[in-house]
């Protein structure tokens, strides 16, 4: 990737609507850039009714846009089984591995050995 445009890329995708457009090619509706803008507030709670994307947003968005920012970073997922949360994970995992878009703005993020 072309070094000036790698970085407007970055600075672009510095908020999570803007990431989850140019990276993941998500288009988010209204009520959920209101919700990426609560979470950036330090905002987290969301009633919404089925199929309104709290668990796309809440569990593979933004831990995603977090995770590619700070690899570092340790975050809990939590679903309503056990399984769900496991496929949340597994999803994230596929997605820093194999997404292009990700792996030539931020690198190779996958850990040499796997973390405990």
């Amino acid at each position: 990737m072309d070094p000036p445009f790698r970085r407007i890329c970055l600075e672009y995708s510095e908020k999570p609507h803007r990431f989850a457009k140019l990276v993941l090619g998500f288009h988010l509706a209204p009520v959920q850039r209101e919700w990426t803008t609560n979470f950036l507030r330090n905002r987290f709670f969301h009633a919404a009714p089925r199929d309104h994307g709290k668990s796309t947003l809440y569990s593979y968005l933004l831990p995603l846009w977090e995770m590619v920012r700070n690899p570092e970073i340790r975050i809990l997922l939590v679903g309503k089984t056990l399984d769900l949360a496991i496929r949340f994970v597994m999803s994230l995992r596929q997605e820093i591995e194999t997404n292009p878009r990700i792996r030539s703005l931020y690198g190779n993020l996958k850990p040499d050995k796997p973390r405990a």
